[in-house]
């Protein structure tokens, strides 16, 4: 029998194969899903709070803040390579339903 053929050393498979051994832990596809997944919860509480709670309770100090983080981190998700679009369209959400929350309060 021939002897087992060896693996490739190339600097291209030795990081392939470190690839294939990356858990979820480490993986940031898994991270960028989660993070937008997650970001969802933001901006369905302000559509919520907008449907639900009167506009005495908004926190305009809250509301400003909320709009400069959502219009930066949705410019981010846009640019980054590979693009987060998931990311980016539950800050540009965010931003809509703050811009309302700003307009309930104001």
């Amino acid at each position: 029998t021939p002897p087992p053929a060896k693996e490739a050393t190339t600097p291209a498979a030795t990081a392939a194969k470190e690839e294939t051994k990356k858990s979820w832990w480490n993986n940031t596809q898994w991270w960028g899903t989660a993070g937008a997944m997650a970001g969802w919860g933001m901006s369905g509480a302000a559509i919520y709070d907008a449907l639900e709670s009167s506009p005495e309770l908004i926190s305009l100090n809250m509301t400003g803040v909320l709009l400069v983080y959502s219009s930066l981190f949705a410019r981010w998700a846009f640019v980054v390579k590979p693009q987060n679009l998931l990311l980016a369209g539950c800050h540009v959400t965010n931003v809509a339903a703050q811009m309302n929350q700003l307009r309930r309060a104001v």
